[in-house]
């Protein structure tokens, strides 16, 4: 405790003056305030003979006040970072209970009339389960696997209505695309959370003057058919986008990129959580797609808005 340390700091300043035989100092700091500090101020006339005793004494008083003053400081910051720490967990605590009353209201409302009992609804946590069962991520409880491995993939294709990549993209007089292309396909297998691949279609109005080769007419969003090669067969992926608006279409899969079955053709948005009342194959948020074993899967996206990002393309007038 600050005060603690305050006060062992002065007891020790004390006895080591009355060892030296300075009991008159070391009453002042007996009777004076336990928070006053230990230096008091000393005057010395120009002309008078240094007293080089008592300079050395009041140092060493100084001294021991900015060790106070360093302790003190260790002791309050100490106490901050836990009252931050164990505010964060009030806050952590709480956004969790309204995420599950909130989820437990709409459960509610989803079986309300369907079934008598749905007052007995409760949220499940870790504790209903054996230990280890379970895995607990934001009230998603799902069953622990046996075992898994991860396995890397290769892009076979990508068909689409659009273009892959930035080309366009315009910003402070410059084209995105010469400093981060995101057009690479290797960015969308390559676990690496600082490369993107982007696929983009640039529609407009029919009556834009200034037309290029990739500019659209029809209106229509953007879609695309990804065709991977896993090194070896696997029973899922797991699709990782900061877009709230990526909708998933269609997933396919093979085991000699011949014939293909169809595993999911329900159109869902993968990062649209509060969908999970309206399909439940999928868990919203997580990104991933389970499937039977294969080595061959086409995934097919496409989205559903679009961005104001201003564009730009270079035009040669030959004469």
């Amino acid at each position: 405790m600050a005060g603690e340390h305050l006060s062992n700091q002065k007891k020790y300043r004390i006895e080591e003056l009355v060892l030296n035989g300075k009991q008159e100092r070391a009453d002042r700091i007996v009777n004076s305030d336990v928070y006053s500090p230990i230096f008091q101020n000393q005057f010395y006339h120009p002309e008078a003979e240094p007293d080089l005793e008592g300079v050395n004494d009041d140092l060493s008083d100084i001294l021991n006040d900015l060790f106070i003053l360093e302790g003190e400081f260790v002791v309050l910051a100490e106490s901050y970072k836990s009252l931050l720490e164990e505010s964060i967990l009030k806050i952590d605590t709480s956004k969790r209970e309204a995420i599950a009353a909130r989820e437990k209201i709409m459960d509610m409302n989803m079986i309300c009339n369907e079934d008598n009992g749905f007052f007995q609804v409760r949220t499940l946590t870790n504790d209903d389960f054996i230990e280890k069962d379970v895995i607990n991520n934001d009230n998603v409880i799902t069953a622990w696997p046996n075992g898994f491995t991860t396995v890397d993939c290769k892009i076979i294709d990508i068909v689409g209505n659009g273009i892959e990549g930035n080309h366009y993209v315009f910003t402070n007089d410059e084209f995105i695309a010469d400093k981060n292309f995101t057009g690479n396909r290797a960015a969308v297998t390559d676990d690496n959370i600082t490369t993107i691949y982007e696929y983009q279609k640039i529609n407009a109005d029919q009556n834009e003057p200034y037309v290029f080769t990739d500019l659209s007419f029809d209106g229509t969003e953007a879609y695309c058919t990804i065709t991977l090669e896993a090194n070896e067969p696997i029973t899922s992926i797991k699709i990782l986008s900061p877009d709230n608006e990526l909708v998933l279409r269609e997933v396919q899969v093979s085991v000699d990129n011949d014939e293909y079955l169809t595993i999911m053709d329900e159109a869902l948005k993968l990062n649209k959580r509060e969908n999970i009342y309206l399909k439940s194959k999928y868990i919203y948020e997580s990104g991933i797609i389970a499937f039977p074993l294969s080595t061959y899967i086409k995934i097919s996206l496409s989205s559903d808005g679009y961005t104001g990002e201003k564009i730009a393309f270079l035009h040669e007038h030959l004469e």
